[in-house]
């Protein structure tokens, strides 16, 4: 089960070169900014997911937010093994083991396309409350579709490993599969799908809900909160949108120019990592943050631990270094 480690196709740049030390540096920076995306997302949609869960609601959007967490959750984790390897001057690693290689590809393109689905259903969702406010979504329809989405994913995925040689590539750093013939022509249009009509709903639904909340006055208190509401999936789709804006560019020019662009030395060292993986991680990151500056109640859930430490902390100097019992008191 030992990994094929070639390069497809044979013009891309020389893997020799990744060796000089112009490019450690810039995998050097690239595997720093992944670990720091493991050490703060990880633990944040951890606490996030935990968060939702002792709130005990299972409304729509709470359910759409766990959902989003296990997802962030695991995007944190699958991109260690990247971290390692770039860490390492590229060596294989763990992807020099084939049934990992092949595991590894097909959970990264899950979580790609269904994280793009899951805005799109957490977007849609919202500006349909904003603009029709006394409108229920069922949850039923929202979570099926996602389950039909993921269980399409998963098919098309293990018949993209199964029918392709897979490998890893040194000058990408992660593995692929060499898709050829009619099922390339078929890979690309699904993927170009997948990838391409996401940013363009959640944008054109940004832009609907933005627009309508700016034109609405909400005086109730409850649709107040509603606003808030609202404007926390705002920015949760817009931050989607920049992380993921390389993603769609990356793809758009490759698609146009192709190997006339990506042959040359930079790009194809580093584009697809960032824009692919990078970008992925880095979005997984700022959502518990977002979360965090957003939802005052999960703000108050995160820091009462940490006050009452400080207070039991404060307590305790304060015992064990009682003051005298009197500032005028005199030894004779």
């Amino acid at each position: 089960f030992i990994m094929n480690t070639t390069e497809h196709p044979s013009t891309t740049p020389d893997r020799g070169l990744l060796q000089l030390t112009e490019y450690r540096i810039y995998d050097g920076l690239v595997a720093t900014g992944f670990l720091l995306c493991l050490v703060i997302g990880l633990p944040g949609n951890c606490l996030a997911l935990r968060y939702f869960l002792q709130t005990g609601k299972r409304n729509l959007s709470t359910l759409l937010y766990m959902i989003a967490c296990c997802i962030d959750i695991v995007s944190s984790l699958i991109h260690l093994p990247v971290t390692v390897n770039w860490l390492n001057s590229r060596h294989p690693g763990l992807f020099g083991n084939r049934p990992f290689c092949k595991i590894w590809y097909f959970c990264i393109l899950l979580l790609q396309v269904m994280s793009m689905f899951l805005v799109i259903v957490v977007s849609l969702t919202r500006t349909i409350v904003i603009i029709f406010p006394f409108y229920k979504i069922k949850k039923q329809p929202v979570l099926i579709s996602i389950m039909v989405m993921f269980l399409y994913h998963c098919t098309w995925n293990v018949i993209d490993v199964v029918i392709h040689d897979d490998y890893y590539s040194y000058g990408l750093g992660y593995c692929t599969v060499n898709a050829q013939g009619i099922f390339l022509t078929m890979y690309m249009i699904n993927y170009c799908i997948c990838t391409g009509i996401p940013p363009v709903i959640v944008l054109l639904s940004v832009v609907v809900s933005t627009a309508r909340l700016h034109t609405h006055n909400l005086p109730d208190a409850s649709q107040r909160r509603n606003r808030q509401a609202s404007l926390t999936i705002i920015y949760f789709s817009v931050n989607f949108l920049i992380c993921n804006s390389l993603t769609f560019l990356n793809n758009a020019i490759w698609t146009i120019y192709g190997d006339e662009i990506y042959n040359k030395k930079f790009m194809f060292f580093y584009s697809w990592m960032i824009s692919e993986i990078f970008c992925t991680a880095l979005n997984a990151t700022l959502n518990p943050l977002l979360y965090l500056w957003r939802m005052k109640q999960m703000r108050e859930w995160v820091m009462r631990p940490v006050q009452n430490i400080f207070r039991s902390v404060s307590t305790t100097i304060v015992i064990a270094n009682p003051t005298n019992r009197s500032q005028g008191e005199t030894t004779f």
